[in-house]
C-alpha cells in the first residue's frame, strides 16, 4: 500500500479489520530501518571494516495534483535526488586509492593519455577473436540445420571470450538511499545531494582522512556532466574532502550505449526512406516498417537497437549465403 501511495483513509479502515497496520507504524519502521542502515555504515568505517561502494543517483519528479484546490494548495511538480548504494566486492587491495592518482595527476601524467596511447591499449585480438564469434553466432542462430552448435557457441563467448568475469553466483548487495529535495539540474542543488549521499553511507571528513579512497558516482549524461562541473567549481578549497577530490564521475553504461546508437543511427540512416541504398538504415527502416527517429540526438532505444542488431544480423547473413 505505501509502494503504491495508497490514500490514507485505506490505512485506517484496514487497520480496523486486522488487514494492515496503521499508515504512521509503517512510516516509522522505515525511518527505523533507515536509521539502522546508517548505524551500520558508521561502524562499517572503523578501521579494518571499509567497504567500498557506488552511489547510482538520478532525478526524481512526482507531480502532486491536489484534488480539492483551494488558497495556498495548488498542483505542483515535486524535484528531488534519489540515489542507491551498490557494494564493490572482489576490488584489488589498493585499488582505489586516491593518493597515487593525485600524484600522476600533480606530475601531469594526463598529457601522456593521447590518441595514440589509447589506441595501443586496445586488445585488437580479443576485438576481432570476439568478432568471429559473433559471425558464427548469427550462423547458428539463423540456420536450423546448425542449431546444435548454439551452446558450443555460447560457451566459447563465456570461456574464450569473456574477460574479468563477474562472479555468477554473486548476487550484488545494494542499498537504497534516502531521498532529498535537492534539484540536481542546478550545481549547487546536485553538490549539496552528493555530500548528503556522502554522509548517510557514514562517510565524514574523519572517516575519510583515516582511509582516502575513491568514491564512484554515476549517472546519466545530465548528471556526469553536473559533477564533473561542481568539481570543477570546488577545485580550489582546501582539502581533498571538501573539494570532493575522491570523488570520481561515472556515466551509466546503459547511457553510454544510448549515446553510441544515437551516433550509429545519425551515421548510416542514409537520406532517408526514400533512399535506394540497403546498406543504410533508413532503407532497411523502410524494410521493417520501423518508424524513423524523431530527434537523432536522442532515438528511441529498444525501437532502434533492435533495428541495429537486426540489420546487422541480416548483412552478416547475406556475407555467409
Amino acid at each position: 500500500m505505501f509502494a503504491m501511495k495508497a490514500h490514507h483513509s485505506l490505512y485506517r479502515i484496514g487497520s480496523r479489520l486486522s488487514q494492515n497496520s496503521l499508515y504512521a507504524t509503517i512510516r516509522n519502521a522505515l525511518v527505523q530501518m533507515a536509521q539502522d542502515q546508517r548505524d551500520a555504515w558508521v561502524r562499517e568505517r572503523q578501521p579494518g571494516i571499509q567497504k567500498k561502494y557506488t552511489i547510482v543517483l538520478d532525478n526524481i519528479q512526482a507531480y502532486a495534483k491536489r484534488r480539492n484546490v483551494r488558497i495556498g494548495r495548488c498542483n505542483q511538480m515535486l524535484t528531488g535526488t534519489g540515489a542507491t548504494a551498490v557494494e564493490m566486492e572482489d576490488c584489488p587491495e589498493g585499488a582505489f586509492e586516491l593518493q597515487p592518482i593525485m600524484d600522476a595527476r600533480n606530475a601531469g601524467k594526463r598529457r601522456e593519455a593521447t590518441a595514440e596511447v589509447i589506441a595501443k591499449s586496445i586488445d585488437v585480438e580479443h576485438t576481432q577473436h570476439v568478432g568471429s564469434l559473433h559471425w558464427l553466432d548469427s550462423l547458428v542462430t539463423f540456420v536450423p540445420a546448425l542449431a546444435s552448435y548454439q551452446p558450443a557457441i555460447a560457451n566459447l563467448f563465456r570461456e574464450t571470450a569473456g574477460k574479468h568475469q563477474i562472479n555468477p553466483k554473486r548476487h550484488t548487495t545494494i542499498h537504497p538511499l534516502g531521498t532529498n529535495s535537492e534539484n540536481e539540474m542546478t550545481s549547487w542543488g546536485l553538490k549539496r545531494a552528493m555530500e548528503d549521499f556522502i554522509q548517510q553511507i557514514g562517510l565524514t571528513p574523519e572517516a575519510f582522512e583515516s582511509d582516502k579512497h575513491l568514491l564512484f558516482m554515476m549517472g546519466d549524461g545530465k548528471t556526469f556532466e553536473g559533477m564533473n562541473k561542481v568539481k570543477h567549481y570546488l577545485e580550489d578549497e582546501d582539502g581533498d574532502f571538501a573539494a570532493l577530490r575522491f570523488v570520481q564521475p561515472n556515466l551509466e553504461i546503459w547511457h553510454t550505449k544510448w549515446t553510441d546508437l544515437g551516433r550509429i543511427c545519425r551515421g548510416a540512416w542514409g537520406k532517408g526512406f526514400k533512399h535506394v541504398d540497403p546498406s543504410t538504415l533508413g532503407y532497411m527502416a523502410k524494410a521493417m516498417n520501423s518508424p524513423a527517429p524523431n530527434d537523432f540526438l536522442k532515438v528511441d532505444f529498444y525501437t532502434n537497437f533492435n533495428l541495429v542488431q537486426t540489420v546487422m544480423r541480416a548483412h552478416m547473413l547475406s556475407c555467409w549465403e
